[in-house]
């Protein structure tokens, strides 16, 4: 891993931890590198056909810790433009959630029909932090795990932030930029 500094939305030089797409890879099996790869090539082909903008980066343990994992994480960020209504902008975290997670959900069934070898393996939906019982604060954004044949599940997470620049500013933990779609 190393540590770079990028030019952030007026905040010069802040120091972040992303890993280079390369790197990343040569860490990963060759069956999982193969998925991972295949996965991002179809997302990018679905958001392009479906006319969203949005990202998809590899986080947590398949980059912090030693192979090998149990799985792959990737958070998924869809440009509010992209997708949102002026109605939807007023929505409260939890339906603003269940939106982005439809539209999550839609890309990837579609991602698993061009590649059957993939399957929807577990859904989470967002949920309510119950002890605070409100529409503010979630217990989960939601995420969809699926598997190939062959290799580690790979989860899907859905991200809060409605642009990109904003997922990169507020990583805290090492990423990977796997892709970026602009339509």
């Amino acid at each position: 891993m190393e540590k770079n500094s990028i030019f952030i939305e007026n905040q010069p030089y802040q120091p972040l931890i992303r890993v280079e797409k390369d790197k990343y890879l040569t860490r990963l099996s060759e069956i999982d590198k193969k998925n991972l790869v295949r996965i991002e090539q179809l997302f990018e082909q679905t958001m392009k056909e479906k006319g969203h903008r949005g990202a998809l980066f590899a986080v947590r343990g398949s980059i912090t810790k030693q192979p090998p994992r149990k799985d792959i994480d990737v958070i998924i960020v869809l440009e509010s433009s992209s997708h949102e209504s002026k109605s939807d902008k007023n929505l409260t975290p939890y339906k603003r959630s269940l939106s982005d997670f439809r539209l999550l959900h839609n890309i990837v069934e579609i991602i698993t029909k061009k590649d059957p070898t993939f399957r929807i393996q577990k859904i989470i939906e967002p949920a309510i932090d119950e002890e605070f019982g409100s529409e503010s604060i979630l217990k989960h954004n939601g995420s969809i795990t699926i598997q190939n044949n062959v290799g580690v599940p790979i989860e899907f997470i859905t991200s809060n932030d409605r642009k990109v620049s904003e997922a990169i500013k507020n990583m805290k933990e090492p990423y990977v930029v796997m892709t970026t779609v602009v339509k």
